[in-house]
């Protein structure tokens, strides 16, 4: 079954004009296995004016997603939405196949003179590459700064392993590299089947506690949230060369709803299942808790020394065989907070897990 969407300000996004700086990529080879170069993929740029860097505490200071779903696209959407952006509405007719395509998204909170624009795609075999280009001012005087999300969506093949490469050039003023030919690559990621989004350093995985049940029992996964350095190759403009982040342990109140898991179901049908509020905390307060590298951190279950979260205990039915794939959703705001001394500003973005998938077999429960 093909998930070809047109859905709301989806549809409307992906359906105008390619954006694309230096040569544009053209077709050939592949026949033979050699690396095939394809047309600029759909893409979108977009921008935010944030001069308080509001955007920036809520969706993070740069990152990059693997959109793989319908669910996943209309939260990244309504995200952008909700943060101060008007979509274009342009072709409406457009049409993104999930079953043959994800969408790259790449964004950066900085000046308001950047600019990101796709530089090619290329396929080889199961492989393919996307690289991309985001353009900078080098300013001789300036009176005061100013500040913009910036951000490109682009929608490309699907495919087992996705390379992201982001190059950064300075088309005035002089430097070393002037032009998109010129441009320096500081940022590379390979998104495989088990690789998810990365904010600010920080990846999400889930990992579930048995590949195959029967009808009716519970779907129960570890979800783990990690720093990785994987990605910066030399810090210049896009990336900074983060080495921590603190976000709110989940020992009292369930998590605070900082997690999420997007379950489609055999029928092909989505919902979203998330930790209810069951009551105030005015005493166990959370704290923050520093993820870094070979320092993970596992999000506690309901109940003292539980370490696997139950789907079955936020209403996920599994009495249906079949195929239920599972993504996780982590999510936070940043702001400073005390409980730590001294006091650290929390990790700030909404990022999702590879897709894993628990197969339903055997009889009725």
């Amino acid at each position: 079954m093909s998930m070809r969407v047109m859905v709301g300000v989806s549809a409307a996004v992906l359906g105008v004009a390619v954006c694309v700086a230096g040569e544009d990529a053209r077709p050939g080879g592949g026949g033979d296995g050699s690396a095939t170069t394809r047309p600029a993929p759909r893409t979108v740029v977009g921008r935010i004016r944030d001069d308080a860097g509001a955007t920036a505490r809520m969706l993070g200071n740069e990152g990059c997603l693997l959109v793989r779903s319908v669910a996943r696209w209309d939260q990244v959407l309504k995200s952008l939405v909700n943060a101060g952006w008007t979509p274009p509405a342009k072709n409406a007719s457009a049409e993104i196949d999930f079953e043959r395509e994800v969408v790259v998204v790449v964004f950066r909170y900085g000046d308001i003179a950047d600019r990101f624009a796709v530089r090619g795609w290329s396929r080889k075999g199961r492989k393919a590459q996307l690289d991309l280009l985001m353009s900078y001012v080098i300013y001789k005087a300036r009176a005061k700064p100013e500040f913009a999300f910036n951000f490109a969506l682009v929608t490309v093949p699907r495919t087992p392993g996705t390379t992201v490469t982001l190059s950064t050039y300075h088309p005035l003023n002089g430097g070393a590299n002037p032009t998109p030919e010129t441009a320096h690559r500081e940022w590379s990621r390979t998104f495989g089947p088990r690789t998810g989004d990365v904010v600010d350093g920080l990846e999400a995985v889930v990992l579930p506690r048995a590949k195959v049940i029967k009808p009716g029992e519970d779907i129960r996964l570890k979800f783990t949230v990690q720093f990785t350095r994987s990605g910066l190759l030399k810090s210049r403009r896009f990336g900074k060369a983060w080495d921590r982040a603190y976000v709110w342990d989940g020992k009292f109140s369930n998590g605070y709803r900082n997690h999420s898991f997007l379950v489609t179901a055999p029928d092909g049908k989505t919902q979203t299942l998330r930790p209810a509020v069951i009551m105030v905390w005015d005493k166990n307060a959370p704290h923050p808790v520093e993820v870094s590298a070979g320092k993970p951190y596992t999000l506690p279950g309901w109940g003292q020394g539980v370490t696997f979260k139950s789907l079955k205990a936020l209403g996920l039915d599994t009495t249906k065989p079949g195929a239920y794939v599972i993504t996780g959703v982590y999510s936070q705001r940043a702001g400073e907070t005390r409980r730590r001394k001294p006091a650290v500003l929390l990790w700030a973005g909404r990022i999702a897990t590879a897709p894993v998938a628990v197969e339903v077999k055997g009889g009725t429960p």
